[in-house]
C-alpha cells in the first residue's frame, strides 16, 4: 500500500489540493527558480571575474564570463520569441558548447563548470517532460564521453575523474528532481484540464469546451437535451439520484453518440448538448428529425433505476445548425428547446419565425418602464361603480391597475402584468395598489374590491401584509373585498380555504371573480364561504340573446340566493343586458353601461 501511494504521489496523481501544487510549481520553479538561479549564476560569474581581475589569476576568464551571460539572455529571449523550435536547438548546441568548455578549462581550479547542473532545470522548463527527458540522456552521454577523453588524456582539463564523476552524479540528481517536478506538474496539469474541461458527476464535456468546439465548427448542427424533470428526481430522492442520473444519462449519450457522429456535453442540471459538424446535413430537415427520433428512443430504451424504482425519463430536444454568418447555434438551440417544452412536443427544430429576440428587448424596455412608474409614483388605481340594481346607487367600487406614462398617457397593465409576474416587480405593485386602495376607502364610506391572484396568496408575508393594512386603517373594517380569480389554477385547496377565514378575522370580505370561467366548481361556493359572486363575463354579453348562457346564469343566481352570497354582473355594456341581469334578480351590475373606470370616486350617484 505504501508503495503504491508512493508511486502516486511521483506521478502526481496523489494530490490534495492540485491548485495548490500549481501555482507553487510555477512560482518556485518555471517562474522563479530558474530565472533566479540564472541571475545568480551572472552575478557569482561577474564577481570572479573582478576576483580574478584584481589578484591576476586568469584573465582569459572574460570570455567565460561573456558566453554565460550569452547563455542566460538566450533563456530570456527564448520567452518572447515565436520560433521556438529552432530556437530551441540553437540553445542545445550553446549548452553543448558550454559543457564542453567547463571541462576543459584551463587555469586554476575556480569550478565554473557548476553550470551544468543547472542545465536539467533549464531543458525541462524549456521543452516539456518528454524532450526534456532526451535533452538530459543526450547531454548525459555527451558528459560522460568528455569524462571517458578525460581519463584516457584524450583532452586535457585541470579536473581529475574523480571530480568530474562526482558532478555527475550530483547532475542525475538533479536531473531526477527536474524530472520529477516537471512529471507532477504535467499530471497536475492534467486535472486541473480536465476539472476545468469535464463534469465530474456525468462525465461529459462541460460547457466551455462545447463553446470552444463551436468556435472550431465550420457548420454545427448542435441538439439540446433537457430531463424536464430532473429537478424533481432531485426534490423527491436528493442529490445522489441527481448524481447517478448525470451518470446515467452521460452513458447512454456516449454509446449514441459513438454510432452517430456526434460528441456530447454536459451544460447544467439535467440539460445536455451533443454537436456534430453538419454540413453534410444542413437543410436535411428529415434526417435531423431522424436523429432526434433515435436518441429519444435510445435514452427511453433502458430505464433508470435508483433504489429498486423505476423512475421515467421526461425528454425535450431544441435543434439549430449554421444558416448564415449571424446565425449563433447555441442561442438558437436554447429557443428551440423553449418552444418544444411550451408545445409539449418532443423536439422542435429552429427556425428564423422562432426568434425572440424583439419580444425579448420589448420586455426589457416594459421592465425598466415598470420600475421608472414604480419609483415615479405612476403607478395609480382607477375605480368601477359597481351599483345596486333595487336602489340604483353606487356601492361597491372595483379597484384596477393603471400605469401613467412619462408622457402623461394612462395604459391599461395588461401588457406589463405578463412581465411583472416574470420579475420581483408583481409584489411590489400589489403593494402600492393597496396601499392607495386603502387611503381611498378611508376618505369614503363606499365598498372597494381588490383582485388578487393565486401568486399573491402563496407568496410570502402576504397574509402579515394585509393584516397590517386592516391595522393601519380600521375604518376600512369590512368594506375590503379581495376578489379570488377564478379562472386561476389555486392548486393548493386547503390553503386558499385557510386565507378565507384568516382574511375575515382580519375584516375583509370575499368574492369569486369570473365565476363560469375555467373549471368552475360549484362545491367553491358553500365550502369557501364567500360574500359575493361575479359572473364572467363572456355568460354576461350573450345573456340577452343565448338560451345556454341566460339558462346558467339563472339558475347560478337562484342557488346564491339560497346560500347568501351577492351575485355581481359584469361587463353590462347595453341596455338590454342591463334590463335582463335585473330581470334575473342579480344583486350588482357593473360595466361600461353604467360607467366606465374613473381616477375619483363621487360618493353620492345613482342610476335608475
Amino acid at each position: 500500500m505504501a508503495l503504491l501511494k508512493f508511486r502516486e504521489k511521483i506521478k502526481g496523481a496523489y494530490v490534495i489540493d492540485p491548485r495548490h501544487d500549481l501555482v507553487i510549481y510555477n512560482i518556485v520553479v518555471r517562474d522563479g527558480f530558474i530565472p533566479v538561479i540564472l541571475i545568480t549564476t551572472v552575478a557569482i560569474g561577474l564577481s570572479v571575474l573582478i576576483l580574478r581581475l584584481l589578484i591576476g589569476i586568469y584573465v582569459f576568464s572574460l570570455s567565460h564570463f561573456v558566453f554565460l551571460f550569452f547563455v542566460v539572455s538566450l533563456y530570456y529571449f527564448y520567452r518572447v520569441v515565436g520560433d521556438k523550435i529552432n530556437f530551441r536547438v540553437i540553445i542545445a548546441l550553446i549548452m553543448i558548447i558550454a559543457l564542453y568548455m567547463a571541462v576543459t578549462i584551463r587555469g586554476a581550479k575556480i569550478n565554473e563548470y557548476a553550470i551544468v547542473l543547472i542545465y536539467p532545470i533549464v531543458v525541462y522548463n524549456l521543452t516539456g517532460i518528454t524532450f526534456g527527458f532526451i535533452w538530459n540522456i543526450i547531454f548525459a552521454f555527451f558528459y560522460i564521453s568528455l569524462c571517458i577523453l578525460v581519463k584516457y588524456q584524450l583532452i586535457h582539463s585541470v579536473y581529475s575523474f574523480g571530480e568530474l564523476a562526482t558532478v555527475f552524479i550530483i547532475y542525475v540528481f538533479t536531473a531526477i528532481f527536474a524530472h520529477y517536478a516537471e512529471l507532477r506538474h504535467s499530471n497536475i496539469e492534467k486535472l486541473l484540464m480536465r476539472q476545468l474541461y469535464y463534469d465530474s458527476a456525468s462525465g461529459q464535456p462541460n460547457r466551455k469546451m462545447l463553446l470552444e468546439d463551436l468556435s472550431h465548427k465550420v457548420y454545427p448542427l448542435l441538439f439540446i437535451l433537457k430531463i424536464d424533470n430532473f429537478h424533481d428526481i432531485v426534490t423527491f430522492f436528493g442529490y445522489d439520484s441527481g448524481n447517478r442520473l448525470l451518470a446515467f444519462i452521460g452513458e447512454r449519450l456516449n454509446s449514441f453518440c459513438a454510432s452517430h457522429k456526434l460528441k456530447s456535453y454536459h451544460l447544467s442540471g439535467g440539460e445536455f448538448a451533443l454537436l456534430m459538424e453538419g454540413n453534410s446535413l444542413a437543410g436535411d430537415l428529415p434526417l435531423i428529425k431522424k436523429i432526434a427520433n433515435d436518441l429519444l428512443k435510445h435514452l427511453s430504451h433502458k430505464d433508470f433505476f435508483y433504489k429498486d424504482i423505476t423512475i421515467p425519463l421526461n425528454c425535450y430536444i431544441g435543434i439549430s445548425f449554421y444558416t448564415d454568418e449571424d446565425s449563433n447555434v447555441l442561442s438558437q438551440a436554447n429557443m428551440a428547446l423553449h418552444h418544444a417544452v411550451a408545445k409539449n412536443h418532443p423536439f422542435h427544430i429552429y427556425s428564423k419565425r422562432d426568434s425572440d429576440k424583439k419580444s425579448y428587448l420589448s420586455n426589457i424596455q416594459k421592465v425598466n418602464e415598470l420600475r421608472s412608474a414604480i419609483a415615479d409614483d405612476r403607478i395609480m388605481p382607477y375605480f368601477q361603480p359597481v351599483i345596486n340594481n333595487k336602489t340604483g346607487k353606487e356601492e361597491i367600487f372595483e379597484s384596477l391597475l393603471r400605469i401613467k406614462m412619462i408622457e402623461g398617457e394612462v395604459c391599461l397593465p395588461g401588457e406589463y402584468l405578463d412581465i411583472a409576474y416574470k420579475t420581483r416587480l408583481y409584489n411590489d405593485i400589489t403593494k402600492i395598489m393597496f396601499k392607495k386602495i386603502f387611503e381611498n376607502a378611508a376618505s369614503c364610506d363606499k365598498i372597494f374590491s381588490i383582485n388578487i391572484s393565486a401568486r399573491d396568496i402563496y407568496s410570502y408575508g402576504f397574509m402579515d401584509f394585509i393584516d397590517s393594512m386592516m391595522n393601519d386603517f380600521p375604518s376600512c373594517y369590512n368594506r375590503i373585498i379581495l376578489e379570488l380569480v377564478e379562472s386561476e389554477n389555486f392548486e393548493n385547496y386547503n390553503l386558499v380555504s385557510d386565507f378565507i377565514k384568516f382574511g375575515k378575522k382580519c375584516g375583509y370580505r370575499f368574492a369569486i371573480d369570473d365565476f363560469g370561467s375555467g373549471y368552475s366548481n360549484f362545491s367553491h361556493l358553500s365550502s369557501l364561504h364567500i360574500d359575493y359572486l361575479k359572473f364572467d363575463g363572456s355568460l354576461i354579453q350573450r345573456i340577452d340573446y343565448d338560451i345556454t348562457s341566460n339558462s346558467i346564469v339563472k339558475n347560478i343566481t337562484w342557488l346564491c340566493k339560497e346560500l347568501g352570497i351577492k351575485t355581481i354582473a359584469e361587463f353590462v355594456e347595453t341596455e338590454s343586458i342591463f334590463i335582463a341581469v335585473k330581470d334575473f334578480g342579480i344583486d350588482y351590475s357593473q360595466g361600461m353601461f353604467i360607467s366606465q373606470a374613473i381616477p375619483q370616486i363621487s360618493c353620492s350617484s345613482a342610476r335608475v
